[in-house]
């Protein structure tokens, strides 16, 4: 799911023109595949690493990088295990989207300023602030846009498409800034691990560690890019 806004909604800015070959086996005899071969058997598939078993991979799941994309540097099991975890995200993105930005503005009190439910939040409890309907209704979007780019991690063109582009609309907030992205790292990953509990193991730390630094170094690059083109920040 694509969104339109993921950190802050304040007022954009207007700038002006935004708008049949013959086969090379042929008459080869090909030998049928025998069906008991490279079968493993069961009293052996408890014994292989990775703890799973075989029976509980996808085909072809491996821990190898070979065919990693170099932007995402993750491998084809850590992908798998990382889809697998967000999905205890994404069932409670509502209270995730809240939880992250009540822990952001209590952490960043200057980045109320930022959002249009901010002056009616500012001063409040963390109990009050999560009762808000707006800051609900906009964390659960942040989290619907995570969920997009965390679900597209096997389709890199599709998951940097989307990041640019929010990248990109950051540009056109006012006072918006770049460096902003990093700030939510910490609340993030309080979120998650508050969601997750005992889910949120070591390995996984590992693996959210690796994509939410490359989530948010996109954000910013293609923020400041876009900034920089339509010369409201410095190059320099």
């Amino acid at each position: 799911m694509k969104g339109s806004k993921l950190l802050c909604c304040c007022k954009s800015k207007k700038t002006p023109n935004q708008q049949s070959p013959s086969s090379p086996f042929e008459n080869k005899k090909v030998k049928e595949p025998d069906p008991k071969e490279n079968i493993i058997p069961e009293t052996l598939k408890s014994n292989i690493p990775n703890g799973d078993g075989v029976k509980n991979l996808p085909p072809k799941l491996s821990n190898n990088s070979q065919n990693m994309d170099k932007r995402i540097p993750l491998t084809e099991r850590q992908k798998f295990l990382l889809v697998k975890n967000w999905k205890g995200i994404s069932r409670r993105a509502r209270d995730a989207g809240a939880n992250l930005f009540v822990q952001l503005l209590n952490e960043h009190e200057e980045l109320f300023e930022y959002f249009k439910f901010g002056s009616t939040v500012k001063g409040k409890n963390k109990s009050e602030m999560m009762g808000d309907e707006r800051l609900q209704n906009h964390g659960e979007a942040v989290m619907r846009i995570l969920d997009s780019v965390i679900t597209s991690v096997n389709d890199p063109e599709e998951m940097f498409k989307i990041l640019e582009e929010q990248g990109r609309a950051h540009a056109l907030k006012k006072n918006f800034k770049p460096e902003l992205f990093r700030e939510v790292e910490d609340a993030l990953f309080y979120t998650i691990k508050l969601i997750l509990d005992e889910r949120y193991t070591d390995n996984m730390d590992n693996i959210y560690r690796v994509i939410m630094k490359t989530i948010l170094k996109t954000l910013e690059d293609s923020c400041r890019e876009e900034m920089i083109r339509l010369k409201t920040l410095s190059s320099q």
